[in-house]
Order: structure tokens, then C-alpha cells, then sequence
């Protein structure tokens, strides 16, 4: 029987035969940023020197063919939540040969619970790189994963596991991939088979990131800039705020969501405008772009007043029918909120424009600068913090 196994562990890595390795930083801090796919803007994302964990996963073909994964824990930290250990059958998969559909896959793995559940990070490569890439895997596959970052105060690092172990079976299997669409394709490992709807910012971070820098991207849905240097009388620091965050959670989900149905609305109000008719559900689809590209005194001028502070789901689907995210859902009981989640895209753009134009301008007043590149920091939490942690939503399952 083939199989898949996984392990986990803090510490010196063994040494292997027929190993391939590869590793990804953890632990980014980010200036001002966002990342909600179509409605995205400038994205400016610093390289985590000033916190150098990191991921290391080995990878190895292994027989009989199987598929493992397991972690020991790091010392002084608890995993009593979850498993350290994590193996199946090749068979389950891939039945007969073929890799699970996305929706099957992330069916499975949730019902796994917490102590299996986290391995839809690592799987997820062999069952994307399967379906994208017409990857093949004849042998069983061990992945050992090493990691230095302390549990549960990980920033980025779902990312940055994706990406060293997508990296790592690649390696393994003789599968060439540029870090663009490494990052890309860990993505979709979030998006559909973890069930996560990020964006693409983290994994282009863990894959393309410089020391010393910030990265520019345009998620637009994903242009790389050329990378920004941190000025050398400026320094970046994390710090751990004990506070849980996550991107598969009922908060961010329902932020995204909001957001497209604010984009849904911002772009029937700017057809409805310029072509002095109602626009269809097909044109909308068509002609939405990005929120990023509505400048703020625009938003506030043409779209902010027609927006609704909060919308039902019900509401919505009433009128404007589907979202166009493709990740997320539109429930009849959910409670969005549409004004701030579309609010938030466009000004931040605005910010992080700015916030590269006074990195990058000679000033020659570093008191200065820095004290307005904190002042947009500061914006971009607020911002963020008014929509995000002050759980607006109101949304419960009706079971059955």
C-alpha cells in the first residue's frame, strides 16, 4: 500500500539519502498592505530579515507508496491541540490513480478535526501540482517538516509552509517551477483545498522575497515590482500580540465577500452612470475590475453615498445576484459590511502608494518621514481593525 507521511520537528535536521530540501522565511511584518484578490491594490510587503525563522521541509520518494507528514513539538510550546503525526494511503488521494477533486479534498481534511486537519497545507502540493501541473506520484512520498517559528505565533506562516513544501516535492519528483508560480499554485493549495480564501500576497512573499526589502506587488491579481530597499536608518521590528488571526476564519471570509459585493455595486453604479441604462448581470461580470483602481476622491464623490453600511445576504442576492469571487459565498443570513470593506481596498492603495514614494524619496529629514510612514501605518490599522476585529457579522448555520 502506498502512502503519504508527514512529520514535523524543531532542532538539527537528520540526514537523508535521497532527500530534497527546501525552506521559506515565517514571521513577516507588513506596512501598510491588503490582499482581496479582485478588489486588490498595491501591495507593499517587507521580506522578514528582522525575524529570521523559518520552515525547512524535506522531501522523499518513498516505497511502499504512501503519503506521511508529522511534527514534534518545539520546546515550551504545547500540541496537545493537534497531531504530530500525519499519514494516509496514497489510494485516498489519489482513488484509482486520479488526485481528489478540490471540494472532496477539503471536505476530508476538515473532517479530520484539529489533530489532521493542518495537513491540507502540506497535501495540498501533490494534489495541486497534480491537477495544475499533470504531476504524477508512482511512489509514496515522507515529507519532514523543521520548523523554528513558536506555535501559534506564526505570521504568515501557512504561507510559508505551502511554499517549502510544494518546493520540496517538486524537487523531489523532478518538477521544474519558477518561484512566480510556485507562489501562485500555493495559492491555490489555500484556496481550495485548506478552504482559506486568501489572497496571493504571503506566498508571493515567501517565494520571491529579498532580504533587506520591501516587496511591491500589484495583486491585479499578482505583478511583482521591482523590490524596495528598506533605507538603512530604518529598521522593521515584529512583535508577538498574542492575539489569533486567521485567514480561514468566519471574519476574514465575510470581509472578502463584502468587498466584492461592494465592488458588484460600485461598478452597476458606475455603468448605470456612463451608459444612462441598467446594466446587466454579464456586463457587470465583464467590466468589474478592481477597487484599487477607484481612486479615494472618487469613491467618496461618486460611490460611498450609494453604499450601504451593512447589507443582508438576502438583500443582496435579491438585487444584484452573484459576488464574483469565486472562494467565497454570499449567505441569505449573513450580515456584511459593505461600506467599510470597500472603503478599506481603495484608501489602502492610496496608502501604500504613498507609503513607497516617502521609502523611496530623499527627504533628507528621517524624523520626518518616519513619522509619516508611521501615521500611515497607523491609518491602515484603524482601517482595518474597524471591520475586521469588531465581528459586524451576525451570520449563524441553520442546520439541516
Amino acid at each position: 500500500m502506498s502512502v503519504f507521511r508527514c512529520q514535523l520537528q524543531c532542532g538539527g535536521l537528520p540526514r537523508y539519502e535521497g532527500v530534497s530540501a527546501a525552506a521559506s522565511n515565517s514571521g513577516t511584518v507588513s506596512a501598510p498592505t491588503s490582499e482581496l484578490s479582485r478588489s486588490p491594490w498595491h501591495c507593499l510587503f517587507p521580506w522578514p530579515a528582522m525575524l529570521p525563522v523559518r520552515y525547512t521541509v524535506l522531501s522523499q520518494r518513498q516505497l511502499p507508496r504512501s503519503c506521511t507528514y508529522s511534527h514534534s513539538p518545539l520546546a515550551g510550546t504545547s500540541s496537545e491541540s493537534r497531531g504530530t503525526y500525519f499519514s494516509a494511503p496514497m489510494e485516498t488521494l489519489f482513488p484509482g490513480g486520479v488526485p481528489l477533486e478540490y471540494d472532496k479534498a477539503q471536505q476530508y481534511f476538515k473532517r479530520l478535526g484539529d489533530k489532521g486537519s493542518w495537513a491540507a497545507y502540506i497535501a495540498g502540493a501533490l494534489l495541486v501540482l497534480a491537477h495544475e501541473r499533470s504531476a504524477s506520484f508512482p511512489q509514496g512520498v515522507s515529507l519532514l517538516v523543521a520548523s523554528a517559528v513558536p506555535e501559534g505565533a506564526g505570521v504568515s506562516s501557512s504561507a510559508s509552509v505551502e511554499v517549502a513544501a510544494m518546493a520540496a516535492v517538486a524537487a523531489a519528483h523532478s518538477l521544474s517551477l519558477e518561484p512566480y508560480d510556485l507562489a501562485v499554485l500555493c495559492q491555490k493549495v489555500e484556496n481550495c483545498v485548506v478552504g482559506a480564501p486568501c489572497g496571493v500576497m504571503d506566498q508571493m512573499a515567501a517565494a520571491l522575497g529579498q532580504a533587506g526589502c520591501l516587496m511591491a506587488l500589484t495583486c491585479q491579481p499578482a505583478q511583482v515590482h521591482p523590490a524596495v530597499q528598506i533605507p538603512k536608518h530604518m529598521a522593521f521590528w515584529g512583535i508577538d500580540s498574542g492575539q489569533r488571526h486567521s485567514v480561514g476564519g468566519a471574519d476574514y471570509g465575510t470581509v472578502r465577500a463584502a468587498a466584492f459585493m461592494g465592488l458588484h455595486m460600485v461598478t452597476h453604479r458606475r455603468l448605470t452612470s456612463d451608459n444612462a441604462g441598467q446594466p446587466g448581470q454579464e456586463e457587470v461580470a465583464q467590466q468589474a475590475g478592481y477597487l484599487a483602481e477607484v481612486s479615494p476622491s472618487e469613491f467618496a464623490s461618486r460611490f460611498a453615498s450609494d453604499l450601504p453600511h451593512t447589507m443582508s445576504g438576502s438583500d443582496f442576492h435579491s438585487t444584484l445576484s452573484h459576488h464574483l469571487d469565486s472562494v467565497t459565498s454570499v449567505h441569505p443570513q449573513g450580515e456584511y459590511p459593505v461600506l467599510a470593506a470597500t472603503r478599506h481596498p481603495i484608501e489602502e492603495n492610496f496608502r501604500v502608494s504613498t507609503f513607497r514614494a516617502l521609502l523611496q524619496g530623499n527627504t533628507g529629514d528621517p524624523v520626518t518621514q518616519m513619522t509619516l510612514l508611521g501615521e500611515l501605518m497607523f491609518q491602515s490599522h484603524e482601517s482595518y481593525s474597524s471591520y475586521h476585529w469588531r465581528r459586524l457579522w451576525r451570520y449563524s448555520v441553520c442546520s439541516g
